[in-house]
């Protein structure tokens, strides 16, 4: 965690490479998940299992949000999560990404190019969701349900981005707005995993992880 304070990016696109968005995920966040382990496992021994989904759901939650707040966040801090990487792929110049980061243009809203690099970059998430619901599953009482419902928060605004067309260049939606109150009743009720199986209305590609 340390490490992630300490390597936090600077100004401007804060990654070259895709690989370095994730390292910055796993050290500000999935090792914050280790850090809760105690307070989620209620037994001494605890699951390997549980360990890395302890991991997995702190770097869900964490690209999750920077992809939900793109923008937001630019304007903000002055910090863009795009990878260099991914613009490069797609063609996408960083001044044109800036000018619409700033809300001075909106040639990337609807454009082709954004939507496949963001659809990229959330195929992400998915995974990290499937181990953290399969690991959560061997906690006990409250555990359980917490992690549950941090799951259901995170796949819920995977598909809130997707269906605003991958738009996350201007105003961000809050993920812990009242909506979670749903996401804690749908824990209690239903396993996240069960969720995962039907794919909760989004059809997301191979990762390749």
């Amino acid at each position: 965690y340390a490490d992630g304070v300490a390597t936090r990016p600077g100004q401007g696109l804060a990654f070259e490479t895709t690989d370095a968005l994730l390292a910055h995920a796993y050290r500000s966040a999935g090792v914050v998940g280790l850090i809760a382990l105690p307070v989620l496992a209620e037994e001494v021994a605890v699951h390997p299992q549980v360990v890395e989904a302890a991991i997995a759901l702190g770097m869900a939650l964490k690209l999750t949000e920077l992809l939900n707040c793109v923008g937001h966040h630019f304007r903000l801090i002055g910090v863009c999560w795009v990878p260099r990487d991914k613009l490069r792929r797609h063609g996408i110049e960083y001044s044109d990404l800036e000018a619409n980061l700033l809300q001075k243009s909106t040639t990337l809203v609807g454009d082709a190019r954004w939507q496949a690099a963001m659809r990229e970059l959330l195929a992400l998430v998915p995974p990290f969701l499937c181990n953290a619901a399969a690991g959560g599953e061997k906690l006990a009482g409250g555990g359980r349900l917490a992690v549950r419902a941090a799951v259901r928060m995170c796949r819920r605004m995977l598909s809130r981005i997707e269906a605003r067309g991958y738009n996350s260049l201007g105003p961000h939606e809050e993920m812990f707005s009242w909506r979670i109150i749903g996401d804690m009743a749908g824990a209690v009720v239903q396993p996240a995993a069960a969720d995962d199986e039907r794919g909760n209305g989004v059809v997301w590609g191979d990762t390749g992880l």
